[in-house]
């Protein structure tokens, strides 16, 4: 790909890339817990597995990491998700009363 010259450069460069978090953020309410329930879970898996890992052989840690991190943040996806689509649910079966309460 060729940068151009002139104008359409300065607005190529101009141009914000939106943030990882900026996106997560205005995605909708399922997306969104889902995403919380994958890293959370995930990071707390992999923190398990690296202890496991090391407790029992140091040379495999990385493997105890991977298979214990994985596992954990699919299910911290899916429990993310369905909470997630709890949340939405209610969120819309929530009644509006005029006055703002």
């Amino acid at each position: 790909m060729t940068i151009p010259a002139g104008p359409e450069r300065r607005a190529m460069v101009a141009t914000r890339v939106p943030s990882a978090l900026g996106e997560i953020r205005r995605a909708s309410t399922p997306v969104r817990y889902l995403v919380y329930g994958f890293v959370g879970c995930g990071f707390v898996g992999v923190a398990v597995g690296t202890v496991i890992g090391l407790r029992v052989h140091a040379l495999t840690a990385w493997a105890a990491a991977v298979e214990v991190g994985l596992p954990s943040a699919a299910l911290g996806a899916v429990i993310g998700g369905l909470v997630g689509c709890v949340v939405a649910a209610a969120g819309r079966l929530r009644p509006r009363h005029p006055g703002g309460r």
